[in-house]
């Protein structure tokens, strides 16, 4: 079984719903929520989730049902000092997706990272990084 990193914009957009982007996120979260995929995220990915949602117009009774049953199908990457590491020696632009990318490997069990942003990650080679349209689309194929 295939098991996803879920990365703060693909939470987002399937909380706080915005066009297409929200209906692949959705979709990919079906899939979790089905059992037909596993998945991680990272502590700081749900508190900047949590933050954006209230942020956002999002009532917080909605947000803690909603993040409630999100922490019932995911666990947690840890992230430690070495993440940093190399995430300011890697040719990452944006440190924190660095920060992100290099815990997910790490943690060994992830096979797609999943987010928006590819383009932030056209540096990665040890882990497929996927939208999650992409992501449906292999696993529909799969």
């Amino acid at each position: 079984m295939t098991t996803v990193f879920l990365d703060t914009n693909v939470l987002v957009s399937h909380f706080m719903p915005r066009g297409t982007l929200s209906t692949t996120c959705t979709a990919v979260m079906m899939k979790l929520e089905a059992g037909e995929i596993r998945a991680a995220t990272t502590v700081s990915n749900i508190l900047t989730t949590m933050y954006l949602l209230e942020t956002g117009g999002v009532k917080q009774r909605k947000i803690n049902e909603d993040l409630k049953e999100l922490l019932e199908m995911v666990r947690f990457v840890d992230v430690v000092q070495e993440h940093f590491i190399k995430s300011f020696a890697s040719d990452f632009k944006d440190k924190e997706d660095g920060v992100l990318y290099f815990a997910a490997i790490a943690d060994g069990r992830i096979d797609r990272f999943v987010t928006h942003n590819i383009k932030d990650y056209k540096n990665a080679r040890h882990l497929a990084v996927v939208t999650p349209e992409q992501l449906l689309k292999e696993l529909a194929n799969a």
